[in-house]
């Protein structure tokens, strides 16, 4: 669907009314607003809520130009889904709605419909599944971890698409990547200057057993980690490495075991925010202080992350740009002859950055 703007008043001047405005007066996510006017048929939302939307676009004067019918639809029109790892909640996560707002903004732009989107668990629902007719777009955008399966019916179906982060070589799809590996290994090596020796890992550790380094496996984050500790000479401790899902609350329960287990622990890499922000709690309600007792670093930069205390040092990369470059990059497939079967596989890698705030500081003695 197309979409016009309405203006609102600021300061004596018009301004456009953006999609944000109205999930801002309607009191609900962005994704939300977006999946409801553009008659997302998946979209499980309860009548109240998408009356609510439908006002603060009246309300507004967010225009919203009436659907096409299939007949009526430009034949170089695209329709393009996306499935976003997780459950149904990866909508609402900072992390993951950032990145949605640069793929809806970027459909918007190149005037392409938004054809469906899901969560994996939500597209793993047949129900679900036949009635938003996913097999119907032209192509799909593949957010964080999903699983295979859903690789599968796509690629079955020859319908093009595009890997955000993870992915699977068998189906020579487009990547958008993040270097994390490099700007991990600097931050550890950071740390190690600092005279931190026990640092610990939270975060992904697939592909690690203590009997065999197998570098070329891990997680980008965990090779940046094991690469800068092992090139000082530290070996990969067992006990210091934290094999959690992504979650705050795991972090937060299991860095507090640790603590009460291990004595002399000086810094910890998360390897997303969220993760970080729950172990910072853990360790400040044993009595440590950050950073002076112990130095803690995340990864995402999240807008949480400047304001927890003391405000959380993190990588940073452009989440919004990552989502509108994988648009782009499907739209440039979809002009080919048989995207499926090019050859030509492109992986765009994004470089990722250091945000330094105040939760590091040298090692000044070991934790008694």
């Amino acid at each position: 669907m197309l979409i016009t703007f309405g203006y609102k008043q600021k300061d004596g001047y018009k301004m456009a009314v953006k999609l944000s405005d109205v999930a801002e007066k309607a009191g609900v996510s962005l994704t939300t607003v977006s999946r409801v006017i553009n008659y997302d048929k998946t979209m499980n939302v309860s009548k109240e809520t998408e009356e609510k939307i439908w006002e603060s676009v009246r309300e507004l004067g967010y225009k919203v130009k009436k659907r096409k019918t299939k007949s009526q639809t430009n034949s170089r029109t695209k329709n393009i889904g996306y499935i976003v790892t997780k459950d149904e909640h990866s909508f609402d996560d900072s992390y993951f709605s950032d990145i949605i707002k640069g793929i809806e903004s970027e459909l918007i732009a190149q005037k392409c419909n938004l054809s469906f989107a899901l969560s994996a668990e939500e597209f793993s629902d047949s129900a679900v599944r036949e009635k938003g007719e996913p097999s119907a777009c032209d192509g799909v955008i593949f957010i964080g971890d999903v699983p295979i399966e859903i690789y599968e019916y796509f690629y079955e179906k020859q319908i093009p698409a595009v890997e955000m982060f993870r992915g699977y070589g068998r189906f020579q799809n487009d990547k958008i990547s993040l270097n994390f590996e490099s700007t991990v290994y600097s931050i550890i090596q950071r740390l190690i200057d600092l005279g931190h020796s026990q640092i610990v890992y939270i975060g992904d550790i697939s592909g690690y057993t203590p009997d065999k380094i197998r570098i070329l496996e891990y997680e980008d984050r965990f090779r940046g980690y094991a690469m800068a500790m092992l090139a000082n000479n530290r070996q990969l401790n067992p006990s210091l490495l934290l094999n959690i899902n992504w979650d705050m609350e795991n972090a937060y329960m299991e860095m507090k075991k640790l603590l009460t287990s291990t004595a002399d622990i000086t810094a910890v890499f998360a390897a997303n925010d969220r993760m970080a922000i729950g172990a910072m709690r853990a360790i400040q309600e044993l009595g440590y202080s950050i950073p002076e007792d112990i130095s803690i670093i995340g990864c995402d930069n999240i807008e949480f992350s400047q304001y927890v205390n003391p405000p959380l040092t993190t990588i940073s990369y452009p989440r919004e740009e990552l989502g509108q470059e994988a648009v782009r990059i499907l739209l440039d497939k979809l002009h080919l002859k048989s995207p499926v079967d090019n050859p030509c596989i492109r992986n765009v890698i994004f470089s990722t950055h250091i945000v330094e705030r105040k939760t590091i500081a040298p090692q000044t003695q070991s934790i008694v």
